[in-house]
């Protein structure tokens, strides 16, 4: 590996990293509203919107630095970027002839079970 590809794939891995990090402050965030909707804490807390913020904040940050800070995580990312240059994307009009191929047997397996379906819906009426 070049050193221009170890500086993209590092800067590729911290962005995927980040937006994971921002994913799971969010998540915590919205937890936490949660818990203060049900527990009612917004009255018990001064300022709990701050608090809420910054412990989203906190556990958003730990994240990052623990995804990208740790030797075994880091290894990991850095080899799953290894992998993913090596990987081989099928050409436009092969991905989109795959696509209309999956549309249509989406609809057909669609259409035959709705067929089974109103079937053994008729079969189930005539029973009672």
């Amino acid at each position: 590996m070049t050193s221009t590809t170890h500086h993209e794939g590092k800067k590729w891995i911290n962005t995927a990293v980040a937006i994971l990090a921002i994913l799971v402050g969010y998540v915590i965030l919205s937890f936490v509203q949660q818990l203060a909707e049900w527990f009612e804490l917004e009255s018990k807390i001064s300022h709990f919107r701050f608090f809420a913020q910054g412990i989203a904040i906190a556990v958003g940050l730990t994240t990052f630095l623990v995804a990208t800070r740790y030797k075994k995580s880091a290894d990991y990312l850095r080899e799953v970027y290894g992998e993913l240059v090596k990987v081989v994307w099928p050409e436009r009009a092969l991905t989109a002839k795959h696509t209309v191929g999956v549309i249509i047997g989406v609809t057909i397996a669609g259409f035959v079970l709705g067929l089974f379906d109103f079937v053994a819906n008729k079969l189930l009426g005539l029973l009672n």
